[in-house]
């Protein structure tokens, strides 16, 4: 499956932007532009990151997304068996596959651009057998129930509510 395109107009814009979805390739250079990205907008150390991004790379699970724009990543997405808020509930395990970071910058909110990613990690899902995936939200649980996503709980995670939701491919 080849890579996904969105095309959308900006504000005083003559000509739609092209908005491209990858699979994670390895490249330093993608995978540094990724951590500026987490440590700006959560502190997460720079290295942390790039050390988990080259365990993503390729097109089996557990895998990230990218959404670029002319060739500037603006965008991720990860489908994975393990994330942070599994040690805090280790009971929760069962639910697996993760949609995990989904994160597009600021600047490129409101474009469609984290439906896009969600809906090509469904659509990856599929393709290799998975038959329902989970996700753990704060504050974004409306995205998601517009994507056709269901909540089946309610944990305190990091001291904010956060909803456990999933979907059926």
């Amino acid at each position: 499956m080849g890579p996904t395109t969105h095309h959308k107009l900006l504000p005083n814009s003559p000509m739609p932007t092209k908005t491209e979805i990858t699979f994670l390739q390895d490249d330093e250079k993608l995978f540094s532009s990724i951590a500026e990205m987490f440590y700006n907008e959560w502190q997460v150390d720079r290295s942390l990151t790039v050390d988990w991004l080259k365990k993503r790379t390729g097109r089996k699970l557990p895998f990230v997304l990218v959404a670029h724009r002319d060739a500037k990543p603006i965008g991720i997405a990860a489908l994975d068996n393990e994330v942070k808020i599994l040690s805090n509930y280790p009971e929760s395990k069962q639910y697996t596959p993760l949609v995990s970071l989904l994160y597009v910058l600021p600047e490129y909110r409101n474009m469609g651009i984290a439906s896009l990613l969600c809906n090509k990690i469904e659509a990856e899902a599929f393709r290799t057998g998975i038959s329902r995936v989970f996700l753990y939200a704060r504050n974004t649980d409306t995205l998601y129930k517009k994507l056709g996503w269901k909540e089946m709980e309610r944990v305190l995670y990091k001291a904010q509510e956060t909803v456990v939701m999933y979907k059926d491919m």
